[in-house]
């Protein structure tokens, strides 16, 4: 009974703060005006299933020199339909661009290859949200597109997140050997310790491993002046990112980084990238919408998550980011099946399935924009100074936010926060997208 109880007890906070507990009761007397503003400011642009025309999106962001297309779920067909309609219309703008998917550094390399021509499609792998038929779609398309611009204008593709080990490592090592050979033997020990399992999470947590990346940090730096006098400082810059990289891989791996600065570290390689475009480039970054989010996400606790990539690209670039949340009503998607608290596999490591989208409940972003009967975008950068509308949006409320991996579970009581962010709508993003229905994409 006791054991009963202390259970009561725990879930207390988790109802407290659920869709359900958190419907809009104290915005009923209001609700009609806020619905009104949003029938009146929502622009319809079509059918996912048959034409999408992303336009009026296009024109909202033009002139934007980052763009973050968020996703509140991977696992959705018409988001990614979306994502390619305003690929489509900003690649067809005049000006070049660069898009940075949710991958790693290496696979954006060779999906770079790819769209340039420069090599046969590349190996997308299967059996995870990564390799689907929509994102060959996509690769298609710019492949397409590339070949009939000139070189000037082409979409260049790159990872956003930060995955990079061995890659990254042979690079670099074969960068210094290529400057000064007899260095090489030390970088390359330096090295052997990152690989070696002895760098144990269980032990040290990754300290030998950033001992040895604070070693190949100094010897960049010390010896700088004669790398670039040898090969130019892009290539010195590169070598030093790509040791970042492996130090940000090196921390999420081996301790709390991942909850904590794994979205500093990817807008730290956005920022990165984005010093190095070509005169005029826009940066589009696809990334879950709890990375482009730009500003703070509650919790089930209450307590504000770490920041978001979005919150890191806003506080730097201020309104030169700007943040679109791609959503939907209802409907379906596809997901790892997620863990179980012992004895089973992480999330990402188990088998893809079809789930039922927990259904919006009042108060909640998707289910105020809901209704409308075709995708629909609406820039909450043209609200009121005040009113219902501007206080609506303005106040905290839960937008979808689905993981990577589900269980039916998560939909019910005490789990229900689960697949929702928690988030002041008008803050966090700055135009939103949303189609009625969703699909599971289709893995390769």
């Amino acid at each position: 009974m006791v054991r009963v109880a202390s259970l009561l007890v725990a879930a207390l906070p988790l109802l407290a703060c659920s869709p359900l507990a958190s419907a809009a009761r104290p915005w009923a007397p209001v609700h009609a005006d806020v619905r009104a503003w949003v029938d009146a400011h929502a622009i319809a642009v079509g059918d996912p299933a048959a034409a999408l025309d992303l336009g009026p999106l296009c024109d909202a962001i033009a002139g934007a020199p980052v763009i973050g297309l968020g996703e509140s779920s991977h696992g959705v067909h018409e988001l990614k339909v979306a994502e390619l309609a305003a690929i489509r219309c900003i690649a067809e703008r005049p000006g070049p661009g660069t898009i940075l998917f949710e991958v790693a550094p290496e696979l954006g390399r060779s999906l770079d290859a790819y769209v340039q021509g420069e090599t046969t499609a590349p190996d997308l792998g299967a059996g995870d949200l990564v390799g689907t038929e929509e994102l060959r779609e996509t690769l298609d398309w710019i492949r397409a597109h590339n070949h009939g611009v000139a070189a000037e204008e082409r979409v260049r593709l790159g990872g956003l997140d930060i995955f990079c080990w061995e890659r990254c490592m042979d690079a670099v090592g074969g960068y210094v050997a290529s400057v000064d050979p007899s260095a090489a033997p030390t970088i390359e020990g330096h090295f052997d310790a990152l690989r070696s399992p002895e760098v144990d999470p269980a032990s040290d947590r990754g300290a030998r491993g950033r001992a040895a990346l604070d070693q190949i940090d100094a010897f960049l730096v010390d010896h700088r002046a004669r790398f670039e006098d040898a090969q130019g400082p892009a290539s010195w810059a590169e070598a030093a990112h790509q040791v970042a990289l492996v130090r940000a891989t090196l921390n999420e791996a081996f301790g709390p980084f991942y909850l904590r600065d794994r979205d500093r570290a990817m807008a730290d390689n956005a920022l990165w990238i984005r010093d190095r475009l070509r005169p005029g480039e826009v940066l589009i970054l696809i990334a879950h919408s709890g990375h482009v989010a730009a500003d703070r996400q509650l919790l089930p606790n209450g307590r504000p998550s770490p920041p978001s990539m979005g919150e890191h690209l806003r506080h730097r670039l201020g309104r030169g980011y700007v943040a679109v949340h791609m959503t939907f009503e209802s409907g379906s998607f596809m997901a790892h099946r997620a863990g179980r608290l012992r004895g089973e596999e992480a999330g990402h490591r188990n088998p893809l399935a079809v789930y039922a989208a927990p259904e919006p409940a009042e108060g909640t972003l998707e289910a105020l924009l809901g209704g409308q009967g075709a995708a629909i975008v609406v820039d909450l950068r043209s609200l009121p100074a005040e009113g219902a509308a501007a206080r609506w949006f303005n106040w905290e409320h839960h937008a979808r936010g689905l993981g990577a991996s589900w269980r039916r579970s998560h939909a019910r009581w005490p789990l229900e926060e689960i697949g929702w962010a928690r988030l002041v709508p008008a803050l966090a993003f700055d135009l939103v997208v949303q189609v009625p229905r969703a699909t599971p994409l289709t893995p390769l």
